[in-house]
């Protein structure tokens, strides 16, 4: 016989209490759910029984008179509301049998892992969230999590927030299984039912609701916090139990991953490229290529998942029909097919109904900007849009995304700062986007975000953007030429701005290219223009002569050849084309330039007089002094005129002249000129302003023509430390310094410096500017005199 100690030790309810309901002092409260524990403890275990206590139980607290007991018991049961759906909470692990290995989550996995089970610790976290983009596999993890734990003989439940009962019915089946009688889950708190039974469960057990993409719907009471735990979700108490939850949304606001939360939270990126590369290649099966082929596949599809498992069908399939029905039936024909655009065709295809639409990329990112929308984010998509029109690295948002600009654009009408803010953390949420901050990096461009680079490009072909593109194009346009001209690209202190926005100065072009119906805005070449006077300013001369080229090619095809922009790009495209050592070539290149700037704008108009300068440096280089010294002459009376004598560009006119005069063997006129110069410069610019650095190199090089090597030596080497660290130790202005000190060096006897020093420029000259170029050529030429006489 139990006492009623023995009862409270088994149920937890207070002896008190149990001797009021053994005395008939007192009920016990329905709610409460003390009497099912009671009859446990005294070995009822029927369901059916336990009902019909509770429905006796229920007539005496409501006052209606007893019933005689028939032959079935005191009453029949009351039944639970019914349902249209049938719900199971076996997880589906039937489904991992069509699926490769899974490949790159061990470690994950392992994490995960080590809290199941009798061994697992006592501390740390007991409730996990899996977040990610949609289609990064987050699904797929959790089904080898609980067929590992079934293994162990865990007691594993899957409920599915996306069915159609959702995870209330799922809770509600999962309540019957741990054995909740009907007329508690229906008169008390389903919840609260739910969760004490759990934790009192006393065997190792795993809860995985996936799906929940919208956790404040799906888990939580009202809409109210996910974390204030009195909904579907809460904190497991003991060491037994644990939950596993998926979610697109990652948003540590909702899921509180605060420093103390009860929730740990990790982010599901891609596979690598070899993981996914191995997933592809068991997927499509050896006819469709090799392993390297399927890896660079993989790398092409940046490693998602879903993508990934979208090819290989479609690739398996090709292997059986004939050749005119297959379509990309190889790796390398996949990826041509996604290079021509056919992403339609290969990665998303007829848009299904249902549950269905979570197996196709395009549109299991729809579902994330329907679930923002729901929420009321408004501006979600359209940002989406906006920064998929940008290229592919990362985004510094602070300095391109201004409220005031996006507002007058009829894609974000009147959009506020803070409607803004919650685009970017929504996005950012369901994984659409990340965001990330540098922690070294100047505050307005530390704060940059990223794309999946299969969001982007879906993104870019998406019927809206297309829709719209005019207003993209022109939002697009005026965004990046805002900060772009606010940033001057021959400082060197715009530099770090200018290595995260330079890339994506070229995407109103790239916008243009893919959608050649749109209408180009006046300023459609700008950034661009720009962004390559940075590179060719930084010395990366080779990527700016590419950039010219790109934006030249898409401005011919919407301005005529006289347009101001086409001629700007034209004529400093020559400019890198010279500074290359390809002279001939840009002398007939400025000369073209020249004869169309004279003729629409006017022989002294700046632009004109801009390219007779380059024309006349160019000849001076070529050798041509005569006719060089001519074009500076007239070209400094010119500037003097109409810019003034301080004007930056005069000043550059004065410092080449000045430097010819050098060449020429003036050597006192070339010191008094370019002194005159170097004051001018350092007032108006500042002493490590990269035009005067050149001006002290110029003078150097007089002291060096003069006979004054020690001068010319200690002017030289501080210079070097200060190009060195303004410009870059690889700068070809910082090379051009060092090869003439390597010169002083030499001169004044000093062989193994000398040595040292051309052997250390003739290798980044050849790195940075080429075998063949003329200032290679001379420092290989130095270095071998010096050697063969050394």
């Amino acid at each position: 016989m139990l006492s009623i100690r023995d009862i409270e030790l088994l149920t937890g309810i207070p002896a008190s209490t149990l001797g009021g309901y053994f005395a008939g002092r007192h009920l016990p409260a329905l709610k409460s759910g003390n009497l099912p524990k009671i009859l446990r403890a005294c070995g009822l275990r029927d369901l059916t029984d336990i009902d019909r206590w509770l429905s006796a139980l229920g007539r005496l607290r409501r006052g209606e008179p007893s019933t005689p007991a028939s032959d079935e018991g005191p009453s029949s049961p009351l039944p639970l509301p019914e349902q249209a759906d049938l719900v199971s909470t076996r997880p589906p692990i039937e489904r991992l049998r069509q699926e490769p290995a899974i490949r790159g989550r061990d470690s994950l996995l392992a994490l995960l892992g080590r809290g199941l089970g009798h061994g697992a610790p006592r501390n740390g976290h007991r409730v996990h969230i899996l977040h990610g983009l949609g289609g990064v596999g987050k699904s797929t993890i959790a089904l080898e999590l609980a067929r590992r734990s079934l293994r162990t003989g865990v007691r594993t439940w899957w409920i599915a927030a996306d069915g159609s009962a959702g995870v209330a019915g799922g809770m509600q089946a999962l309540a019957a299984d741990l054995g909740a009688v009907r007329e508690v889950m229906r008169v008390g708190s389903a919840p609260d039912v739910v969760w004490r039974l759990l934790n009192l469960y006393r065997r190792p057990w795993l809860l995985i609701i996936d799906n929940a993409d919208d956790p404040e719907h799906d888990l939580a009471l009202d809409g109210g916090p996910v974390t204030d735990a009195p909904g579907w979700l809460r904190p497991v108490e003991g060491r037994y139990g644990t939950v596993l939850v998926t979610s697109r949304q990652g948003d540590p606001a909702i899921w509180g991953s605060a420093r103390g939360s009860w929730v740990r939270l990790h982010r599901v990126g891609s596979l690598s490229a070899a993981d996914g590369g191995q997933v592809l290649h068991e997927l499509a099966g050896t006819r469709a290529g090799t392993l390297p082929e399927a890896t660079t596949l993989a790398e092409r599809l940046a490693g998602l998942p879903l993508a990934l498992r979208l090819a290989g069908s479609h690739l398996s399939q090709a292997a059986l029909l004939p050749a005119t029905l297959a379509g990309p039936a190889t790796y390398t024909e996949y990826a041509r097919a996604l290079d021509a655009g056919m992403h339609e065709e290969v990665l998303v295809g007829e848009r299904p109904a249902g549950r269905g639409a979570r197996q196709l990329v395009g549109h299991t990112w729809e579902l994330s900007l329907q679930s923002l929308d729901a929420r009321g984010v408004t501006y979600a998509r359209p940002l989406l849009r906006l920064l998929s029109c940008l290229r592919p690295a990362p985004v510094p948002y602070g300095i391109l995304l201004y409220v005031e600009e996006l507002a007058q654009s009829a894609l974000f009408p009147a959009i506020t700062g803070r409607e803004l803010r919650d685009a970017l953390s929504g996005l950012a949420g369901v994984g659409l986007l990340e965001l990330m901050r540098t922690p070294d990096a100047e505050d307005d461009v530390a704060h940059t975000s990223t794309i999946h680079p299969l969001v982007r490009e879906l993104g870019l072909r998406h019927p809206d953007l297309r829709d719209h593109v005019n207003d993209y194009l022109v939002l697009l346009t005026s965004v990046l030429t805002r900060i772009a001209e606010k940033l001057n690209p021959s400082d060197p202190a715009s530099w770090s701005h200018w290595r995260v926005l330079a890339d994506h100065c070229m995407s109103p072009l790239d916008l243009l290219r893919q959608c050649p119906f749109a209408q180009p805005p006046s300023q459609a070449l700008r950034p661009a223009t720009l962004a390559a006077r940075y590179l060719r300013a930084a010395g990366r001369l080779a990527q700016a002569a590419g950039r010219y080229e790109d934006a030249l090619a898409v401005g011919r095809t919407i301005f005529s050849p006289d347009h101001p922009a086409i001629l700007t790009l034209d004529h400093d495209l020559n400019r890198v084309t010279a500074a290359l050592g390809r002279l001939e070539q840009a002398e007939r290149g400025f000369r073209r330039v020249l004869e169309a700037r004279v003729r629409t704008l006017g022989d002294d108009h700046p632009d004109s007089l801009t390219t007779r300068h380059y024309l006349a440096r160019t000849l001076r280089n070529i050798g041509r002094r005569d006719e060089a010294e001519s074009l500076f002459v007239d070209t400094l009376r010119s500037r003097e005129r109409v810019l003034g004598p301080t004007h930056p560009h005069t000043l550059t006119s004065r410092n080449n002249l000045a430097d010819l005069r050098r060449a020429q063997g003036r050597l006192d006129e070339a010191r008094r000129r370019l002194r005159e110069v170097l004051r001018a410069r350092r007032e108006f610019l500042g002493d490590d302003y990269p035009a005067t650095l050149i001006t002290r190199h110029y003078l150097a090089k007089v002291d060096q023509d003069a006979g004054d090597l020690v001068a010319a030596d200690t002017e030289l080497a501080d210079l070097a430390r200060t190009a060195g660290r303004v410009l870059g130790p690889e700068h070809p202005r910082t090379l051009g310094i060092l090869h003439s000190l390597a010169e002083v060096r030499q001169s004044l006897g000093h062989t193994v410096e000398a040595v040292s020093l051309f052997r250390q420029v003739l290798e980044s000259r050849v790195h940075v500017l080429g075998e063949d170029h003329p200032a290679t050529a001379a420092t290989r030429a130095r270095l071998a005199r010096l050697q063969r006489y050394a």
